[in-house]
This record gives structure tokens, C-alpha cells and sequence, in this order.
């Protein structure tokens, strides 16, 4: 771990340190297979370690909304260019993005205003943030968050034991998966 962290967080905060290491021995010794992580390399890490990390860079290389992105700009270019030929697109975006902004994109094209959406209880840690109302108030207030609890055996809870709840409350979509089971 020194070489990935250096000697300095050792000395400067030994409890992070320490905190940081324990969790690089879970994920050398663990699988969670878990969709929005991911494993990189200790280059990957050391670049984002960078003083890149400093920087707001809103909006796309050329067309930022604050000053001061020219190297940033540098950065995502060459990660675009390198990705279109990988894949042999024409384009790419990659920037960084959450699980949680990918299934809001998928309800603002899939809901209408006063829509429904059926879904597990988080608090009973059987569905991710996304479905919380938490997670999408002020963000979409058209749509009401109606949450159902889980089974005691929850890989028994089928689309067709909630498509039933759900049909009750006439709800339009129904939200089902298994990552935030463990």
C-alpha cells in the first residue's frame, strides 16, 4: 500500500490510512460484482490522484462553464479520441456519471407527470438510492415514489408478486433488481 499511497498519509492521518488499506484487502479479497464498480489500474489511480481531481469542469472540452479547463480539456479529449478508436464509434462521452443519473434518465423518458412508479423499500436495504424519494426530490417531482417491503426471502420476490401490488395502485413502471441485496 506505500506505493500506492506514499508514506505521507501514513504519518499525516494514520486512521484514513489504515481505513483505506482495509478496504483495498476487501476488494483483493472479495467479489461483490456490483454493476457501478469497477477495478482499475494503480496508473488509473495515480491519475486520478492527480491534480486533475482539483478541477470543476463542467460542460464538454471547448465549452466549459468556468475558466481554467484548457489541461482538463487536453485530458478528455485524448480519453475520447482513445475510446472512439477502442470501440470504432464516432462518438463517445466519457465523463463520469452515476447508476442513479442513468435510471433518471430512463424514468424522464418512460413517465408522464402524475405517473406512479412501483418500487422495493431502501430503508429495508432492498433497492439503491435511485428509487428514494430522497433521490428525487427537486429533481422529479412529477412522479410519486410509492415503495413496497420485501419478502424474507427476497429472491422469491418476483415481478409477478409485485406486478400484482403494483396493479392495485395503478402504477405505470415497476423497478426491480438485485445490487442492493446482500
Amino acid at each position: 500500500m506505500e506505493a500506492l499511497l506514499g508514506n505521507r498519509l501514513a504519518q499525516q492521518d494514520p486512521e484514513i490510512y489504515k481505513a483505506i488499506g482495509q478496504e483495498l484487502q476487501r476488494q483483493q479479497n472479495k467479489i461483490e460484482l456490483i454493476a457501478s464498480e469497477n477495478f482499475t489500474s494503480p496508473e488509473v489511480m495515480a491519475a486520478q490522484g492527480s491534480c486533475l481531481t482539483n478541477k470543476y469542469a463542467e460542460g464538454y472540452p471547448g465549452k466549459r462553464y468556468y475558466g481554467g479547463c484548457e489541461y482538463v480539456d487536453v485530458a478528455e479529449e485524448l480519453a475520447r479520441e482513445r475510446s472512439k478508436k477502442l470501440f470504432n464509434c464516432e462518438y463517445v462521452n466519457v465523463q463520469p456519471h452515476s447508476g442513479a443519473q442513468a435510471n433518471t434518465a430512463v424514468y424522464f423518458a418512460m413517465l408522464k407527470p402524475g405517473d406512479k412508479v412501483m418500487g422495493m423499500d431502501l430503508s429495508r436495504r432492498t433497492f439503491d438510492a435511485w428509487l428514494s424519494g430522497q433521490s428525487f426530490r427537486g429533481i422529479l417531482p412529477v412522479c410519486a415514489v410509492w415503495c413496497v417491503g420485501k419478502n424474507r426471502d427476497y429472491r422469491l420476490y418476483c415481478a409477478g408478486n409485485s406486478g400484482r401490488q403494483g396493479t392495485a395502485e395503478n402504477d405505470r413502471s415497476g423497478c426491480f433488481g438485485l445490487s442492493a441485496h446482500y
